[in-house]
């Protein structure tokens, strides 16, 4: 059930991005593509990741 639970997620949010990249690419020069929106186009290293995480972390403290 958590699987089909996150396959439907994973469509609606894909659905939602390819929705949303129409409506913004009317007005925008830059074209915004379904795997910008979703993030899926970022190839961070490990370390990028732990840095990111580090500051995401410390800005929670201060």
């Amino acid at each position: 059930m958590a699987r089909g639970y996150r396959e439907r997620v994973e469509y609606d949010m894909h659905r939602l991005a390819w929705h949303a990249a129409n409506v913004m690419n009317v007005h925008l020069k830059k074209k915004v593509t379904v795997k910008k929106l979703l993030g899926q186009d970022r190839n961070m290293s490990r370390e990028e990741k732990e840095r990111h995480f580090n500051r995401l972390i410390r800005s929670r403290k201060g």
